[in-house]
C-alpha cells in the first residue's frame, strides 16, 4: 500500500518550542499556508483515501488538503494521535531537557522503546496503536493513502515501512507540513 505521510502545519506551540504531545492545539496562519503548499505536491487526477489523527492540528491540515486533492474514503483514526508525553505536554522542550526533568529526559532519550516521559507513552506503545491503524487501512483502503498525523507518529509509520529502525524514530522527525512517501 502506498502511503503519503503528511505532518500537520505549524502551530503556536511549535513556534514557542512547547511540547505538544497529544494536547489539542490548532494551526497558525503559517501552518495553514504550509498545508496548502503540501497539497500542491499531490497530482490532481489521482484519487486518494485519507486517514487523519483526531487532533485539531491534523484535522485542520487535512481540511486544507481535501480542498485540493480528490478523496474517496476518509477516516479519523485514534491510533494516529500524537505520542503522549505525559507531564511534559505544554512545557518548553529545552527546559524539560536541561532544567525541569533532565534525568528522566536523558533516560527517555537513551531508551525510548521501553522508557516513557512521566505518565506518557513508550515508543513501543505508540508503535502498537499505530500498527492497529495501519492494519485497518490495509484492510479498508482501495487507493493510495494520504495519512495526516504528527512528527513521532509519522516517523513510526516510516519505521514500520522499513525506512529506519524503531530505535531511530526520535532521530528521524519530519518538519511541519513535510510529505514523505512510503510503502507498507
Amino acid at each position: 500500500m502506498k502511503v503519503f505521510l503528511v505532518r500537520h502545519g505549524t502551530t503556536y506551540w511549535n513556534q514557542r518550542g512547547l511540547i505538544q504531545g497529544n494536547v489539542d492545539v490548532g494551526l497558525t496562519v503559517e501552518g495553514e499556508d504550509q498545508s496548502r503548499q503540501a497539497a500542491d505536491k499531490f497530482p490532481a487526477e489521482t484519487v486518494f483515501d485519507l486517514a487523519v489523527s483526531p487532533l485539531r492540528r491534523a484535522c485542520q491540515t487535512a481540511e486544507v488538503l481535501e480542498q485540493k486533492i480528490r478523496i474517496d474514503q476518509n477516516w479519523v483514526l485514534d491510533g494516529l494521535r500524537e505520542f503522549d508525553q505525559g507531564y511534559w505536554n505544554g512545557l518548553p522542550n529545552d527546559e524539560v531537557a536541561e532544567h525541569i526533568d533532565p534525568d528522566a529526559y536523558r533516560r527517555w532519550q537513551e531508551n525510548p522503546l521501553e522508557c516513557s516521559p512521566p505518565a506518557g507513552e513508550t515508543l513501543r506503545e505508540v508503535e502498537a496503536r499505530v500498527t492497529e491503524a495501519i492494519d485497518f487501512l490495509k484492510e479498508n483502503s482501495t487507493n493510495p493513502v494520504v495519512l495526516v498525523a504528527h512528527k513521532v507518529v509519522n516517523s513510526v509509520v516510516a519505521s514500520l515501512a522499513g525506512e529506519w529502525p524503531l530505535e531511530e524514530v526520535l532521530n528521524s522527525l519530519p518538519a511541519n507540513a513535510a510529505v514523505f512517501e512510503v510503502r507498507l
